[in-house]
């Protein structure tokens, strides 16, 4: 595989990770999202999960509002770093331009 190939291979798989990023930052204007995800989900609740938890409860149902809250927790990283791995794999894509470019000037002076 030729030095072209490789960094064609690496936009090409930076591609769709830049996309989910763009469409969660899309999501994330939403007002929509904004109200029954933002508000509603990670804020209200959220609230209502730790309040929950003082509450005198079996284990059971201790665990399964534990379960409940790393949820809230794991939604709000995952979208994160889906937003986070995609303007990593922009500077990919930038930096795999930046050498191609130099790769063909190189091959345009031999």
């Amino acid at each position: 595989m030729t030095d072209l190939e490789k960094l064609e291979l690496q936009v090409a798989q930076a591609m769709p990770i830049i996309e989910l990023k763009n469409k969660c930052l899309q999501l994330q204007d939403s007002p929509t999202f904004k109200e029954v995800v933002g508000k509603a989900y990670f804020q209200e609740e959220a609230a209502r999960l730790c309040m929950a938890k003082s509450a005198n409860l079996d284990k059971a149902s201790q665990e399964i509002i534990d379960h409940m809250i790393y949820g809230v927790g794991a939604f709000k990283n995952w979208l994160d770093g889906c937003i986070r791995r995609g303007y990593d794999c922009e500077e990919v894509v930038e930096q795999a331009e930046s050498t191609r470019a130099e790769i063909l000037e190189e091959e345009a002076a031999v």
